[in-house]
């Protein structure tokens, strides 16, 4: 044989063609070696040319000089042949030859055979069960994968050399190999590399779904052959990555988040309700930025729950308000445990700790009997309006629809009357022509929310300031936008993955319209008013459109002096269409700059009204001071204004937070870097071995640089160093939560796992089977009167 060429043999320069040439040469026989059987050919094509004959040999290939450092490398190389010839393969296990006299814990052979060695136990061409195999039972099995191929390779370990040296190899298969189409989905060459794990891990974590995170891997590969994976194995690691992160336990898990983010930053607040049994009921959070907006924008909240978020089947709880540009703001979050009024007193008093005792002027709920009884025994002094969006889905269950006068009549109650006294005369009106009879069902509905008169019509709401919210129609959106993040099967860790994602959008959502606000010009065609100008320059553009529509409303009224109307010291005047219905009056009080309308606009939204507007510019343009055509201060709510955030109202501790953002922005400038690298070099193939080469040195470099500074940060013998997440868990174990044991169970509340639909949904189904009847029955008449 020649020896030079055994020498030149190596590792990494042996492909399997290479290795079925050698093999099938006739060289391999001159050193001695014996030729037991034959070697196979076939390649990936599964083509063999007629009259050559197939010789199978066992083969001692340390003549090659294919040896090992370690067992690993041993599988690595036979599933390298293995993937290039067309089979898969599997590992049959390491031996350890130990003996009494000679026991070791080190494997002294490793074997590899293809996947279709031997046979099942109810295999039909097991020879073991010829003549006994159930035929009935053999055609209801799966079908065949494995068909007695002989084909096995065997290392063995010298212990003197420190290698894994090829001591037996049969190359022979009784079976067909499989084609180069295939070969990305041999088993034993498939599995999902660490940088394909994590590309995963960050698809799953930003709630892109499975289907759709393969195919970004088969784009970003360049088809589905080059992605040595399928959309199983992909599911199967999810899901078994979401069953490790919650092995731990889910009381363990939700402590250290919490425990985590307040070490982050100290702002971070977190209540937790724990039953008799240290079993954990409900769990309240609010970050540092909830807790700052807040503190600017908490005057009028709004408080909904929403269901099937979480596996745990706890309802989640939200308060929501307006920020100054009039759009969704978060102050805070609960799982609660039911919906009792026992744990709704606990969840308010959770709130009001975290806010430091700040309580809002106004709260929206729906109409719950516990809701409104753990408001009235924690927040008494607020005002609670109940959701206007929830009684007209309560109309639509309690009332005739068809009628649409009566639809018409409770929408003037809600929105259109003044005061007491025109609410009860249009409310009589309603009853006495719609439901003149008492004790039926629709007259005792009627009953009912008229005791709670004051929660929801407009003769009363516009004496409180509502910030213009008159449901709880935004915790509605909310909720809406939370069933793209929030799925019913989320456990804890996903949970408040999605969640987070959720709120980080709502803060982008605010921070793109303060761009829009400080990169534009307000315009308008009242730009030469006095009035306009001042609110141009202070009000956001949500609140300046709102402005710009009063003014030039304002524009078709009329001023009148009315001094019969004169009280506490203050001038009537009447503001009014001229030949319309819409009249106001409006109380001054020049000296002290005090305005007062019938319409109650800004006591209950915060901005002018068009009756005041008007009423400023014409006694303005009427007077001899300038300063009159202007807005006094106190009727310039800061919290719609562009600097609604300035103050200290509450300090946000940032220094953790910085720690973490620098971290980030390292990550996503690195990754930048080698996106723009990646896709300039990979069109020229010189370059990119280059840039390739030099990348497996920087990242052994870059390596090798973070295990030094690990070895120097080791603490000195005698003394223990934490990590500060370690010591932020280690300094929580003292307190309170450190008994808890785990969840406290909730049966599932839906039998049925579809979405539970509301009353409305529920009434308009109703109407529409109704309709059917009806055409259905008009139908019927017709053709027996035909």
């Amino acid at each position: 044989m020649d020896e030079n060429r055994v020498d030149e043999v190596s590792v990494g320069s042996v492909d399997a063609q290479q290795l079925v040439q050698i093999a099938t040469s006739s060289e391999a026989t001159e050193g001695g070696y014996q030729l037991e059987t034959s070697i196979s050919t076939n390649s990936g094509n599964n083509e063999q040319e007629e009259g050559v004959t197939s010789n199978r040999t066992e083969l001692d290939y340390t003549c090659l000089g294919l040896a090992f450092k370690t067992i690993e490398e041993t599988k690595q190389f036979y599933k390298n042949y293995a993937h290039d010839l067309g089979f898969s393969v599997r590992d049959m296990g390491a031996v350890k030859r130990s003996t009494k006299r000679q026991p070791t814990k080190t494997a002294r052979y490793a074997r590899y055979c293809c996947s279709k060695e031997g046979y099942k136990t109810t295999s039909k061409s097991n020879p073991k069960n010829k003549g006994t195999i159930d035929v009935k039972a053999y055609q209801r099995a799966v079908p065949e994968t494995r068909v007695g191929c002989p084909a096995i390779i065997k290392f063995r370990y010298d212990i003197e050399k420190d290698e894994w040296l090829l001591d037996k190899w049969i190359t022979e298969h009784n079976h067909d190999l499989l084609p180069a189409k295939f070969k990305h989905l041999l088993r034993s060459n498939k599995g999902i590399s660490e940088m394909h794990a994590m590309v995963a891990q960050v698809h799953a974590d930003c709630g892109v779904s499975l289907r759709k995170s393969y195919e970004l891997f088969t784009t970003t590969s360049g088809g589905r052959e080059n992605v040595p994976f399928t959309p199983h194995d992909l599911k199967n690691y999810i899901t078994g990555t979401r069953q490790k992160s919650m092995k731990p336990g889910e009381a363990t898990i939700l402590l250290e988040y919490f425990r985590h983010e307040a070490y982050r930053n100290p702002s971070f607040f977190y209540e937790i309700e724990v039953d008799s049994n240290e079993d954990i009921a409900s769990i309240f959070w609010a970050d540092a930025r909830m807790r700052f907006d807040y503190s600017c924008f908490g005057d009028t909240i709004s408080f909904d729950t929403t269901y099937r978020t979480n596996q745990n089947y706890r309802p989640l709880a939200l308060f929501v308000g307006f920020n100054h540009h009039r759009a969704l703001c978060i102050f805070g979050a609960a799982l609660l445990y039911d919906e009792t009024t026992a744990t709704f007193k606990w969840f308010f008093d959770a709130f009001l700790k975290c806010m430091s005792g700040t309580r809002p002027t106004s709260i929206f709920t729906d109409q719950a009997a516990a809701i409104a009884a753990g408001i009235r025994s924690v927040i008494p002094e607020a005002f609670h309006g109940l959701c206007t969006f929830h009684i007209k889905q309560n109309v639509m269950k309690h009332l005739d629809t068809t009628n649409t006068n009566i639809l018409e009549d409770l929408q003037y109650v809600t929105f259109g009357v003044e005061n007491e006294e025109e609410f009860e005369y249009n409310w009589s009106r309603l009853l006495d022509t719609h439901y003149p009879e008492e004790g039926t069902n629709p007259r005792n509905w009627l009953d009912s929310i008229y005791k709670v008169r004051k929660q929801w019509s407009s003769a009363w709401i516009k004496d409180h300031f509502t910030a213009g919210m008159r449901s709880s129609q935004l915790s509605e959106s909310c909720n809406s936008n939370l069933r793209n993040y929030l799925q019913s099967d989320d456990n804890l860790v996903e949970f408040f993955t999605y969640f987070n994602k959720f709120v980080e959008r709502k803060r982008s959502d605010e921070m793109d319209m303060d761009y829009q606000m400080a990169n534009t010009v307000p315009n308008t065609m009242y730009d030469r008013s006095p009035l306009v100008q001042q609110v141009a320059k202070l009000y956001t553009t949500k609140i300046y459109s709102s402005f710009l529509e009063e003014y030039s409303e304002s524009l078709a009224f009329f001023v009148f002096r009315n001094e019969s109307m004169d009280r506490d010291g203050m001038t009537a005047y009447e503001v009014k269409k001229l030949g319309g219905f819409d009249k106001r009056v409006v109380l001054v009080n020049k000296e002290e700059k005090k305005y007062k309308c019938s319409c109650r606009l800004f006591e209950s939204s915060g901005w002018l009204c068009r009756h005041i507007i008007r009423q400023i510019e014409m006694v303005g343009f009427n007077g001899d001071d300038i300063e009159q055509l202007t807005i006094p201060k106190e009727y310039i709510l800061p919290r719609w204004t562009r600097d609604a955030k300035s103050g200290e109202k509450f300090t946000i501790n940032t220094t953790e937070c910085a720690a973490t953002d620098t971290y980030a922005g390292r990550y996503q400038e690195l990754c930048a870097s080698m996106v723009i690298l990646a896709t300039k070099v990979s069109m020229n193939d010189k370059v990119f071995s280059m840039v390739k080469e030099k990348i497996a040195e920087l990242t052994k470099l870059a390596f090798q640089s973070l295990q030094t500074q690990e070895t120097q940060q080791t603490a000195p013998v005698g003394t223990t160093s934490t990590s500060p997440s370690q010591s932020a868990a280690a300094s929580a174990t003292n307190d309170k939560y450190a008994n808890v044991k785990g969840f406290k169970a909730r049966q599932d509340p839906w039998k049925s796992k579809k979405r539970p639909k509301g009353g409305l949904e529920v009434a308009l189904e109703r109407a529409r089977k109704q309709r059917i009847d009806e055409q259905a029955a008009n139908k019927r008449y017709k053709s027996k009167n035909e």
